[in-house]
This record gives structure tokens, sequence and C-alpha cells, in this order.
């Protein structure tokens, strides 16, 4: 595929989701006050688009059996560095924590989290993770995070997601952290072949940043602290390398379809 049709289809992909996930969470707004529904709302926009677009098939879900290690690893991890986010806020950082809604059980957060995230992770780690995946392993992660920070921008904007201290400075922390997040999934994206584990990461730490009551300008999702662990995890990990296994299917994919 050239790069011209290949930027073309993202773009379109990417102006579609952004639109129907505003329509339908402009829906909900009216309909309801739920903030965790209109969440929902705004992520079924990309599912959306990929039916429309006939992409279901990106949609790829590894074998369980051979990657559960994985799958743990992708279960635990999320709760492992919030559990050091909040131990830090507790004895190191000032910190409130912003505990869970009593309204609202941690069950019924936890199903509306999971749908959204898995609304979100057909897209970004399905879609186009593999129309991107001929453009190379660093390229590919930067772009979906460019196309999944802008895609949160409206949702910023309105207030869906909070930002403490210096708003834009927050947001531009918001977005590094998101680049950096996409080099984590992308890597244990990899490692299974499936949307699976990166749903796993990516909720588990929606999940555990609400049970946890992650908060505050250093420690929450556009925190400096947050920064850090993350960029450590891609250090570690060398996320940022293009693996063996992915110039294989690189080459499978771009010479046996």
């Amino acid at each position: 595929m050239k790069e011209s049709t290949l930027i073309k289809k993202a773009f379109t992909f990417f102006l579609l989701a952004l639109l129907f996930s505003l329509i339908f969470c402009g829906i909900s707004i009216l309909v309801t006050k739920d903030h965790r529904i209109n969440i929902l709302a705004y992520a079924l926009g990309v599912p959306f688009t990929i039916m429309l677009l006939k992409g279901k098939e990106f949609a790829k879900i590894e074998d369980i059996k051979k990657n559960k290690k994985w799958l743990l690893i992708a279960l635990i991890t999320p709760f492992a560095y919030t559990t050091v986010l909040y131990l830090l806020g507790k004895y190191v950082f000032p910190f409130s924590p912003d505990p869970l809604d009593q309204n609202q059980n941690i069950l019924y957060q936890t199903v509306f989290i999971l749908l959204s995230v898995i609304f979100e992770e057909i897209g970004w780690r399905g879609y186009l993770y593999k129309y991107f995946t001929m453009e190379g392993w660093f390229k590919m992660n930067l772009s979906i995070s460019f196309f999944w920070a802008l895609w949160h921008l409206p949702a910023i904007l309105y207030g869906g997601y909070t930002i403490p201290g210096p708003f834009w400075i927050g947001v531009i922390l918001f977005f590094v952290n998101l680049t950096l997040a996409s080099f984590m999934l992308g890597w244990i994206r990899q490692k299974t072949g499936g949307i699976l584990a990166p749903t796993l990461v990516h909720a588990g730490n929606n999940i555990a940043m609400i049970l946890f009551g992650i908060s505050g300008p250093l420690l929450n999702e556009s925190g400096i602290i947050f920064t850090i662990i993350l960029a450590g995890f891609v250090f570690f990990t060398k996320a940022w390398k293009t693996p063996t296994l992915f110039q294989l299917n690189v080459l499978k994919q771009k010479y046996l379809g």
C-alpha cells in the first residue's frame, strides 16, 4: 500500500471516528448526565466507523492458551504502577484521593470502562495498527499515538478528563503520556498478536486510577510522575525498538498478504 493511500485511509478513519464520537456523545449528554454513559457513547464512534469502513477483521483476538503469561502480565501491570502512584501520593507527595462515587458501585464503573476501552482498542491497536505495520515499528506507534491523542482532545476541552494544574501544561503531558502508553500497548500487542492484552492494560489502568482515586498535577494521567513511570517501562522493555518478530510480521503481510 502506498504511503499516500495509507495516510488517506488513516485520516478518513480518524475524522469519521471523531465525527461519530461527537455525535453519539452529544446525543448521550442530552439524554443523561451519567459521565460513564457519555464516555461510552464517545468511544462508540470508533467501532461504528470500523463497521462503516468494513474493517471488522482487524479486531483480532490472540490465542489465549499460548499467551497466558503475557495476558497475566497485561492484567497485573497497571495495578502495579497505580499502586506505586498511590503510595507515592500517600507517603511522599501531597495527595487528596478522589474516591469512587458511592452512587456508582465498582461493578457499574468496571463494566462501562471495559466496554469503552474495548471500543477504543479495536481502533487503535486493531484497525490502525494493522494499516501502519508497513510503516515500521517506531513510526507506527508514533502515528497511532498522534490520532489517539487528537481523538481525546474534544473530550478534554469539554471537561470529560480532569486536567489539574496549569491546563495547557497538563494537556501537553497528557499527550506525551499517551505517546508513551502507545509504545507500551503496542509492545504488549506485538508480544501476543492480538488486542486482548492491550485492552487489559488499558482497562486496568482506567479502573485502577479510579479505585485508588489517583488525582493531582503530579500523579494522575497528565502528571509528571506518571510520565516517568511510563518512560521507565518503555526504556526497560526497549519498546521504541523494532522487535525481530515485528519485522517478520511486516514481511509476511507485505509479501504473503
